[in-house]
């Protein structure tokens, strides 16, 4: 991550987002090598793209931690060092530990640390959408829905109180954002109103 790898990627997502006529929104990958030449770490990277480009993020959180065991970086330092106000969305996953490093496989539950680092990101972000992805190993419903739920859980366990109006990321226009049974779940999304749902993909 360089200068001009920043450069050439965000020249593409402007020239992207000319032809589509809208923003685009980003993940965040879980990565497994670093590069002797990178001259910034990955949340200021992100940091200047979106500032370059005014994308949208959509921040898998256990991209995040698997990123941060293989690399040995503390997770809350990326959580605050990338624009929070910027995410639309987040992803929660499971992954395989092999000891030495962490795999992003989607094939299990999310583990603790996950979620702990979940909770901190939303309520920095004051709330979005959430979707948890479990593509093999699938469990039978009853298990799927408990783990789906828990997203609830860590949301709900946040301070009854309202977050700071934010516009969505992905407009500059002035809206309203819906009522839900706790106002500080609101939130602007790429539909710009819509309430957060956890979904499982």
């Amino acid at each position: 991550m360089t200068e001009q790898t920043l450069s050439h990627v965000a020249e593409r997502i402007r020239v992207v987002q000319d032809v589509l006529e809208r923003p685009l929104v980003l993940e965040n990958p879980s990565t497994y090598v670093g590069f002797t030449c990178s001259t910034m770490p990955e949340w200021e990277f992100i940091r200047r793209m979106t500032e370059a480009t005014g994308c949208g993020l959509l921040l898998d959180v256990n991209n995040v931690y698997v990123s941060s065991v293989n690399h040995d970086f503390d997770p809350l330092t990326y959580i605050h060092g990338i624009p929070i106000e910027r995410v639309v969305q987040f992803h929660l996953a499971g992954h395989t530990h092999y000891g030495t490093h962490i795999i992003d496989t989607h094939d299990g539950p999310v583990v603790d640390q996950v979620w702990a680092l979940y909770q901190a990101a939303y309520a920095l972000a004051g709330g979005a959408s959430t979707l948890l992805e479990w593509d093999a190993k699938i469990p039978a419903f009853a298990d799927l829905h408990a783990e789906i739920l828990k997203a609830r859980h860590y949301t709900h366990r946040l301070p009854p109180f309202p977050a700071a109006p934010r516009e969505s990321p992905l407009t500059t226009a002035p809206h309203t954002v819906q009522a839900v049974d706790e106002s500080y779940l609101s939130v602007g999304t790429p539909l710009h109103v819509i309430t957060p749902e956890v979904g499982v993909a």
